[in-house]
C-alpha cells in the first residue's frame, strides 16, 4: 500500500509511451488520472496487483479485477521496455486469475496495444468493434481470452471437492483468496498443546524454531496449536461442521473452503500461550499477541486475518502465516 504513489507514476509513463500520431499525451494523462480515481487501492490491498522490480525499483505492474474478470495493465517503465516484462507480467495475471478459479479475462485495449493482446491470444468479442474511451475519447478494443488449460489437476481436484460441499465457484474470486497447493515436503514440528505430532514446511519451521526461541527469551510462552493441513482434512473438519447443523456461511467465515487454507502450504501456524482461551478472540489481550504484533515480521510471520478482513474471515489474532523471501 506504500508503494501506491510508485505503482500509479508506473501507471502513467507506460501509458505516456504510447503517445504519437494517433495518441496524444494530454489524452493520455486524462486517462491516467481517471484511473487514479478507480479501485487500484482496493484491488492492491486484496492481493489482486503484482509488481516487479529491477535494482529495488518497481518497473512493472500487472493484475486483475475479480469481480469483472478484468485485466489490468500490464505496465512497463518505459526504460526496461522490449525486455519481454510484458508477457511475464501478463502470464502471471492470468496466473493469478487461474488461482481464483477464474478462467477467463477481458481488457479495454488501447489501439497501439492491440497487437501485443492479439499475440497473447486475445481476440475482441464476437461482433464488438473499436470504441473511444469514454472519458478521454482514447481509441480502444474490448479484448476477452479463455484459458481453462491454466487449470491444474490439483484445481480440478478442488473444484470437486468444493462442489461435492456445496461450496460455490465464485468462492475464491469473492474472498480473494487463491489456491494453496499441498505442501510436497515437510518437516516434523514437534507435538501441539494437544500432544499431536505436528509438520511444518523446511523454511517455516526454521523460522518458526527462531520466533520461538526470541519470544521465550523475552519471557514469552507460545504454543503451537496447529500446522499443516491436508485437503482430506480440512473437507472432514467442514463436514463434521455441517453434520453438527452449523450453516455453510458460518463455516466459511472461520475456515477456509479445501484448497484455500494456508495451512495446506505447511507455512501457517494456530498460535496460543499459557492461561489464553485456545483460538479465540480474547488471545489478543496476551503480551504473546502484543510480542507477535511487535516481533513477528522479523522471522517473516504475519498475521493473515486481522480484524475486518476483505477475505471475508473472521479476525483470528491467533493464525500467522510464515512469507519467504
Amino acid at each position: 500500500m506504500a508503494d501506491l504513489p510508485l505503482l500509479r507514476a508506473l501507471r502513467r509513463d507506460s501509458l505516456l509511451s504510447l503517445a504519437g500520431e494517433h495518441l496524444a499525451a494530454e489524452q493520455l494523462l486524462h486517462s491516467a488520472r481517471k484511473a487514479d480515481h478507480e479501485d487500484l487501492a482496493l484491488l492492491v490491498a486484496q492481493g489482486c496487483v503484482l509488481v516487479a522490480s529491477y535494482q529495488g525499483e518497481l518497473v512493472a505492474m500487472a493484475g486483475i479485477d475479480p469481480d469483472e474478470a478484468e485485466l489490468i495493465g500490464p505496465f512497463i517503465d518505459p526504460s526496461v521496455q522490449h525486455r519481454g516484462l510484458g508477457p511475464r507480467m501478463l502470464v502471471a495475471a492470468e496466473r493469478l486469475a487461474a488461482s481464483m478459479q477464474l478462467f477467463r479475462l477481458a481488457t479495454f485495449a488501447l489501439r497501439p496495444s492491440v497487437p501485443f493482446f492479439e499475440a497473447a491470444g486475445y481476440r475482441p468479442f464476437p461482433g464488438s468493434s473499436d470504441s473511444l474511451e469514454a472519458t478521454s475519447g482514447l481509441p480502444c478494443r474490448l479484448l476477452r481470452r479463455h484459458f481453462p488449460a491454466r487449470q491444474t489437476d490439483y484445481g480440478r481436484r478442488i473444484e470437486s471437492v468444493c462442489e461435492s460441499l456445496g461450496i460455490p465457484r465464485q468462492y475464491a474470486r469473492q474472498r480473494r483468496l487463491v489456491l494453496q497447493p499441498e505442501a510436497a515436503n515437510l518437516a516434523a514440528a514437534g507435538k501441539d498443546i494437544y500432544d499431536r505430532p505436528q509438520q511444518l514446511e523446511p523454511r517455516t519451521l526454521s523460522a518458526w524454531h527462531a520466533m520461538h526461541e526470541a519470544a521465550g527469551s523475552d519471557g514469552i510462552a507460545l504454543q503451537l496449536v496447529s500446522g499443516f493441513r491436508s485437503v482430506e482434512y480440512q473437507s472432514g473438519l467442514i463436514r463434521r461442521k455441517l453434520k453438527a447443523g452449523q450453516s455453510l456461511g458460518e463455516i466459511l467465515q472461520v475456515s477456509a473452503a479445501p484448497g484455500f487454507s494456508e495451512h495446506h502450504s505447511g507455512r501457517a501456524v494456530d498460535l496460543t500461550t499459557p492461561g489464553a482461551p485456545v483460538l479465540e478472540e480474547p488471545f489478543e489481550e496476551t503480551t504473546a499477541f502484543a510480542w507477535l504484533q511487535a516481533r513477528a515480521a522479523r522471522f517473516g510471520f504475519h498475521m493473515s486475518y486481522p480484524r475486518d478482513n476483505h477475505h471475508g474471515v473472521l479476525y483470528e489474532p491467533w493464525h500467522w502465516a510464515f512469507t519467504p523471501d
